[in-house]
């Protein structure tokens, strides 16, 4: 039956939706959100040289200036990068995603917006949000032509005027630095350099980034006791858009920290989420008595590294990847692995003491003998000293390693490890009760329990009578690095029958199979 048609319903989206996300997007991540499109403009622009952003505030004249260098933005790239809900970026392993960060960013700063870029080969242009824009109907941008005020060839612009509210540009420049610490590193390895200025109302700053699980930085802050030091465990998940990989870095401090532990998560690079110990990471949840937020488990950190070709396959908070993302496929998933691999971390951090933990750090190098015995032995044990001179020189002379054990989350050397580990942290815990039960004479115990090969090294294997009994501990894999020359028709053969475009993940799948179940 045909019907009569009475007229056209309006679909275009009130800007109030702009608005009102513009109004609740707090400072640190509309300046992260201009940042994310800089650096994934940078990558897609192929990183033909080093990256240079400066951000000046004038807070009297009411604006922010930033200038970076990233490759400039293309023609065909300009109306992307002002329509709400077109994604700017469509290159591999972008942080920008979902097309409306960047608008909410800068109306979230100020009322009047402008962006100035050049191209190389294309024409240098202006697009003016002018004041008042926001609050109009036409969801029009003009887009000028620019002569003598271009700015330089790959470069582009943003001047954001009429500020609308007041922020902490010391804040800022610490969460920035926190933000891009492993990003920037993560270039900087590619050879390039990046170089991140404020300068705020003529006080200048050079950022330096900080990269919280960097070797250097766990080295600096975490603990290293024999089978409970560090480790790396790795994973990979199906996604949308391609595999999702994970690489999670689980280790304890050697004191509580009710600020800072927990889970971080990093997405392409960039920290979004951090100190979680929510259900939605496996803490608190229904029957699990070992994994909550209690200060018997404040000493577990755990940095978790997700990369992936599409950014939505990335369990953050939209729009502005400030949060995980509760309902999102990937978060099961991972809270899955986390829970695994946490757990003998977790059995053993609720009942080790300091004393336990400190010896295996950095701090403990820069102690002087007296002090290292108080902490073994308490500060009101009279022979302390005398007994810290008879521990094996292994434990007296700790340095944290220079590499972590990686572990393929699902394979059956990773199982064999958490089982073997969870079987010590138990066995640990035993041998501590009794030493907080019976007093300090038993802390030999303790130490012999943690590391049993320095004391067998030393040829004193002794025990106290009555001691919990120990004979399994842990076997860490050696790893060998092997060079696998193939020829690209057999790879492709190889990449076709695994169902994956990666070369690399396609090796060692086959690698895995032939060991797993190859003959000899």
């Amino acid at each position: 039956m045909k019907r009569e048609k009475l007229r056209d319903l309006n679909a275009v989206p009130a800007k109030d939706i702009l608005r009102n996300k513009a109004r609740v997007c707090p400072p640190v991540s509309a300046i992260c959100e201009i940042m994310d499109n800089i650096f994934d403009n940078f990558e897609e622009n192929g990183e033909r040289h080093d990256l240079a952003i400066s951000i000046v505030v004038n807070t009297e004249a009411s604006k922010i200036s930033i200038a970076e260098n990233s490759g400039g933005v293309r023609e065909a790239k300009l109306e992307p990068l002002v329509r709400l809900g077109v994604p700017y970026h469509g290159a591999k392993g972008s942080i920008g995603t979902w097309g409306e960060g960047l608008k909410v960013a800068l109306f979230s700063l100020g009322t009047e917006v402008e962006i100035l870029t050049s191209y190389q080969g294309e024409a240098a242009v202006a697009i003016h949000f002018e004041q008042g824009w926001l609050d109009s109907s036409d969801w029009n941008v003009p887009v000028y032509k620019l002569g003598s005020d271009a700015p330089p060839p790959g470069s582009t612009e943003f001047h954001i005027n009429r500020l609308t509210r007041k922020i902490d540009w010391a804040e800022v420049m610490r969460e920035v630095a926190v933000i891009y610490g492993h990003k920037i590193k993560d270039i900087e390895e590619r050879k390039r350099k990046v170089r991140l200025d404020f300068e705020v109302d003529g006080n200048r700053t050079t950022v330096k980034p900080r990269a919280l699980a960097s070797l250097e930085s766990l080295r600096s802050r975490l603990s290293f006791p024999p089978d409970f030091s560090p480790r790396i465990f790795t994973m990979e998940w199906p996604g949308q858009d391609g595999p999702v990989k994970c690489h999670l870095i689980v280790g304890l401090t050697a004191r509580h920290s009710g600020e800072t532990s927990g889970v971080y998560m990093y997405g392409n690079g960039r920290l979004f989420a951090r100190a979680l110990r929510t259900r939605s990471v496996g803490y608190g949840e229904s029957g699990n008595a070992v994994l909550r937020d209690h200060p018997s488990c404040w000493r577990i950190h755990a940095y978790a590294f997700f990369e992936a070709d599409n950014g939505s396959d990335i369990p953050w908070q939209a729009p502005l990847k400030d949060g995980l993302s509760e309902n999102h496929p990937i978060t099961a998933a991972f809270r899955q692995m986390f829970k695994g691999a946490v757990l003998p971390y977790s059995r053993f951090a609720k009942t080790a003491k300091a004393s336990e933990l400190v010896p295996y750090t950095m701090e403990w190098g820069g102690m002087t003998p007296a002090q290292k015995a108080d902490v073994l032995f308490g500060k009101h044990t009279t022979d302390a000293l005398d007994r810290f001179k008879r521990i094996p020189p292994s434990i007296g002379k700790f340095e944290p390693p220079c590499e972590l054990e990686n572990l393929i989350y699902d394979g059956v050397a990773c199982d064999t490890v958490l089982s073997q580990l969870d079987d010590h942290a138990r066995y640990a815990r035993q041998v501590i009760a009794k030493r907080d039960a019976e007093g300090p004479e038993l802390q030999e115990d303790v130490l012999r329990a943690l590391n049993p090969h320095a004391f067998a090294a030393d040829g004193n294997p002794r025990r106290s009578a009555g001691a919990p009994q120990r004979t399994n501990f842990v076997k860490v894999n050696k790893l060998t690095r092997v060079v696998i020359e193939i020829s690209d028709s057999q790879l492709g053969k190889l990449r076709k029958m695994l169902g994956t475009d990666d070369s690399s993940e396609a090796i060692l799948a086959a690698v895995r199979y032939t060991i797993k179940y190859g003959n000899g």
